[in-house]
């Protein structure tokens, strides 16, 4: 089983070109839910594997094209057992023998398919995998659609969201105290929340002078750290909606925010606003093609792509190499959407 590095790069997808950025933090673990929830991880199990020669679960046969299969998840399903109080599943999903360039969506079953994409690939490619977290209905299940051609699917279960419990209500807001004496400078770290050593009042902002993530006051009516409650063994990220806690092995993230400036060449640094340190910004992009390389990753064809935001994320088709790592739009990216890019790679 491959091993990941993990990378926080906190909250980069707001990261700016210029001086100091602060960061607001949204308290959410993934959309549709009303309420938080925590992750339970679990031993890793195979949910269906739809290939004849492997076949686990329900499903033993590709899915068609513009075909949705439901897959239930709680109880026993293929070699997992989950339980009723589950709300979602954070799993890894493989394509493998896809017959035409196409793409998946995984949604709960009791929920209307939006027009996102959860895997991209090409006619013919090798097995694609991206790791993804799934809401599921009311019943325990959730819906799988192939966009073209056929397909066969893995879906492998490490973890499943059940609701927090014991969470206190939050009463009004009391008056503003008085600001107490700052206290000695602490010890250099890394972006991790534990390295970092920010106080639950601070948020965490990228320093672009400097060249490093640090520790600043918080901003008038925005979140801290302390309301998105990550542990100091997660990231933060941003998942298209809000920023929320994560455990996937996130080591890039790139960011092109609603009302942004148009673009039409040559580079990292004109196509998005905003992007983690260890993007190469040299690398070439316009609206229609952008290559993304990655200064700490010698092997790019070992990485996922995740992208969100865009009316056409579901059309974007990825291609990757050793050395880099090409995202096609297929359509005229528009300046007025958002346009977020995470990457995860396997060392």
């Amino acid at each position: 089983m491959a091993q990941y590095r993990f990378v926080h790069v906190g909250a980069a997808a707001l990261l700016a070109a210029c001086a100091v950025t602060s960061v607001s933090v949204v308290q959410s673990v993934f959309a549709g839910s009303a309420s938080a929830s925590s992750l339970v991880s679990i031993v890793p199990c195979r949910l269906v594997d739809t290939r004849a020669d492997s076949a686990i679960g329900t499903r033993t046969t590709p899915v068609g094209p513009e075909e949705t299969v439901t897959l239930a998840v709680v109880g026993a399903n293929g070699e997992c057992s989950i339980p009723s109080t589950a709300t979602a599943i954070s799993a890894n999903v493989t394509v493998d023998q896809p017959t035409a360039s196409s793409f998946l969506t995984l949604y709960p079953a009791d929920a209307q398919r939006s027009h996102t994409s959860n895997l991209n690939w090409q006619a013919s490619s090798p097995p694609v995998a991206n790791q993804v977290t799934i809401g599921l209905s009311t019943s325990g299940a959730f819906d799988v659609y192939n966009n073209a051609g056929t397909a066969e699917v893995i879906i492998d279960v490490f973890g499943y969201y059940e609701p927090s419990s014991g969470q206190a209500v939050p009463g009004p807001k009391g008056d503003t105290g008085e600001r107490g004496l700052k206290g000695d400078k602490g010890d250099n770290g890394d972006a991790v929340l534990a390295g970092l050593h920010c106080t639950t009042d601070q948020t965490i902002s990228w320093n672009s002078t400097g060249g490093a993530w640090q520790c600043t006051d918080p901003v008038v009516d925005t979140d801290t750290l302390a309301a998105l409650s990550c542990t100091t063994s997660q990231s933060i990220r941003w998942d298209g909606l809000a920023w929320i806690c994560s455990s996937e092995p996130i080591v890039a993230t790139l960011s092109r925010v609603a009302n942004g400036f148009p673009f039409f060449c040559c580079d990292i640094t004109r196509a998005f606003q905003a992007y983690s340190p260890n993007v190469d910004q040299t690398q070439q992009c316009d609206d229609f093609q952008c290559t993304i390389r990655l200064v700490d990753v010698l092997d790019h064809s070992r990485c996922q792509v995740n992208f969100t935001g865009n009316s056409q994320s579901s059309a974007v088709l990825v291609t990757s190499s050793t050395t880099e790592i090409t995202l096609n739009y297929m359509y005229r990216l528009s300046p007025s959407e958002p346009f977020y890019v995470n990457i995860s790679c396997a060392t």
